[in-house]
């Protein structure tokens, strides 16, 4: 009996433990997969947000996220352009996707491992650590640590022991992990894998879950910020204008490495009957009509010299002996620099024509010639302050800043093919894309590469955005674009072309026009009248209807010619010009200076094409029978 009664119960116990390892089991399958799904739910928050990337995994993890971010943008940029073209897209291989559009954002990108079905493996997380998010809720009640990017000990009961993002399918097949279908990159992006891990009671418990995604890219208006600008005119060169002609400035300094070689020209110069005195035959450079602008300033590297470049404005013969070297001239007066020798320069013998002294402009008298005031705790003014400024080394530094950092060429032309705006000339004729395809214009005026219904791109004017002007002129409801020209090879050391554009083009751009070629202008007809407004105008009304309609106008932005710029005829420019090879022209084109440069182009979103993307929409999910083993 006692025998009976012991083999009952042992049965009995091993029922319970049976039946509760099978609890166990069937608990840690169920949670198993929660867990996988929580790190396919982590994955798409990190290409969403790469910044939580960078948080929450590490700057080296995250940046690889920030970069599969960018790039998936860039190629489905390019698959809406062609979504039409079923034939051009069903043929694109992993390594037709990563090396064009992921690889420039990082180039490690482009070496990852290939995987059956013809994906290419974009990023393997964890990096450099064991295990990509543990879960603590069985170990501690109150755990304050990091839960991502973990190696070492205690090893949480669950975790998610990898996550992989990859290009889509590209072929239909089976193989050990499951049934797989080629994708239609219409409508998927990316595909990502986690896997987790739970351990403890009873067998460890290890699921994997695939789910694909489609990366939807954010509108033409939500573009990156572009570094403000202050400057009306940036020259990496020379200055210079012919014969009689002049160039208008208003609003904003000018800048340049080289000489600046239009001061000796009526609204603005040196009159022969004093070698010291100062003429302003009109407001053109004073601010044109604003109250409270100063003197609008010249600074330059080089020298101030006439329009025919060959007599220096500032000659030091005409200073006292013993004179230091001319840099700001106007503040030297001040400061008494040049109150020596026999016949000195004192500040009562400098003087701007009427009743303008330098004498008198530390009373708020006269026009404002300077733009800081005395030193601290003294009476002399710094150095720079003045409104002409030559032989100045920072003005040549801030011109490299600009030209090498704020006009980079890769970032720019990387965003520019991430929205659509980039070209370059064809060996053939035409506009062709980075990849050589020739280029093709929609009824809307956007780039594409398919020619059905659509009319070969020839010349710029086919995509100009004249037609967005409204009647009033007012351009500030129409949002920033870029358009990028590059060389002819698409590098940055290649051939110029020479773009020139007149009256007949009808052209006008709003935004970013990054020019790799030397730029002209003629005439201006053609061009739409712009509402401007000078600074004060915009302080008050940034968008609304005060302002002047000036004809002719061509740009509203920043225009980037890394060639020489020449101008001729009277067209106008509402924003700045940067050339990186010097300025040179006749006519009187005018250059207002747009005050809302100074928080920059594209200022919506913040810096990274991660900030284009709009969308990551779920797509199907399925569990896979293992890793997918790389070719």
């Amino acid at each position: 009996m006692v025998g009976v009664i012991g083999f009952a119960t042992a049965l009995a116990l091993k029922n319970a433990r049976d039946l509760t390892r099978a609890t166990h089991d069937r608990v840690n399958y169920e949670e198993a997969y929660h867990v996988a799904m929580g790190g396919l739910s982590a994955a798409k928050a990190w290409v969403m947000n790469p910044a939580l990337a960078k948080a929450q995994l590490g700057q080296s993890a995250g940046a690889k996220i920030e970069a599969v971010t960018s790039g998936s943008i860039a190629f489905s940029n390019y698959v809406r352009e062609n979504r039409d073209n079923s034939t051009l897209l069903d043929a694109i291989s992993a390594g037709g996707i990563v090396s064009p559009y992921y690889s420039q954002y990082d180039s490690s990108l482009a070496s990852g491992a290939g995987l059956s079905g013809g994906r290419k493996v974009l990023l393997d997380l964890p990096v450099n650590a064991s295990r990509v998010i543990d879960f603590h809720n069985d170990m501690e009640a109150n755990y304050t640590g990091t839960i991502f990017h973990k190696s070492g000990t205690p090893v949480p009961r669950a975790y998610v022991r990898r996550i992989r993002i990859s290009t889509p399918y590209r072929s239909t097949a089976t193989d050990a992990a499951g049934l797989h279908v080629k994708d239609d990159l219409r409508r998927v992006s990316l595909i990502i894998e986690a896997e987790s891990v739970i351990s403890g009671v009873g067998p460890t418990k290890s699921r994997i879950m695939q789910q694909k995604i489609l990366i939807q890219p954010g509108t033409s208006s939500m573009l990156p910020p572009i570094q403000g600008s202050d400057s009306a005119l940036i020259s990496g060169h020379i200055v210079t204008v012919s014969g009689n002609s002049s160039l208008n400035i208003h609003w904003a300094p000018v800048m340049a490495k080289g000489n600046l070689e239009l001061l000796g020209i009526a609204p603005l110069e040196i009159t022969k009957k004093d070698n010291y005195e100062l003429a302003a035959k009109d407001n053109k450079y004073t601010g044109a009509g604003v109250g409270t602008e100063k003197w609008l300033r010249y600074l330059t590297a080089a020298k101030f010299v006439d329009k025919s470049g060959s007599g220096e404005l500032f000659p030091s013969s005409v200073f006292p002996a013993g004179s230091p070297q001319i840099t700001d001239v106007l503040v030297q007066t001040l400061n008494g620099a040049f109150d020596v020798g026999s016949k000195p320069l004192n500040r009562n013998t400098l003087s701007l024509t009427g009743d303008f002294y330098v004498s008198n402009i530390r009373n708020g008298t006269g026009q404002g010639v300077l733009y800081s005031g005395p030193t601290s705790g003294g009476s002399n003014f710094p150095l720079g302050s003045g409104a002409f400024v030559q032989n100045w080394p920072a003005t040549s530094v801030y011109i490299d800043s600009v030209m090498n950092n704020m006009m980079n060429y890769n970032t720019w032309k990387a965003f520019a093919i991430q929205q659509g705006g980039y070209c370059r000339p064809g060996t053939g004729g035409g506009f062709v894309n980075d990849s050589g395809q020739p280029l093709y214009v929609t009824p809307s005026g956007s780039m594409t590469t398919v020619a059905t219904h659509n009319t070969r791109f020839t010349e710029l004017r086919q995509i100009s955005m004249k037609n967005l002007v409204p009647s009033n002129g007012n351009t500030s409801q129409i949002p920033d674009r870029i358009l990028f020209i590059d060389t002819i090879e698409g590098t940055q050391n290649g051939t110029y072309g020479n773009i020139a554009m007149n009256s007949s083009d009808n052209w006008f751009w709003k935004g970013l026009l990054y020019l790799n070629s030397d730029f002209s202008t003629s005439g201006g007809g053609g061009f739409p009248s712009v509402l401007m407004k000078n600074p004060d105008q915009f302080a008050a009304d940034p968008s609304g209807s005060t302002g002047t309609n000036t004809a002719g106008c061509y740009m509203d932005g920043i225009l980037y010619v890394a060639g020489t710029m020449g101008r001729t005829g009277n067209a106008s420019v509402y924003g700045t010009i940067i050339a990186k090879g010097g300025y040179g022209g006749s006519g009187s084109p005018d250059i207002y200076y747009n005050s809302r440069l100074k928080e920059g182009l594209f200022k919506n979103v913040m810096g990274g094409g991660s900030g284009l993307l709009a969308a990551a929409v779920s797509g199907p999910i399925q569990e896979l029978n293992l890793w997918v083993s790389t070719n």
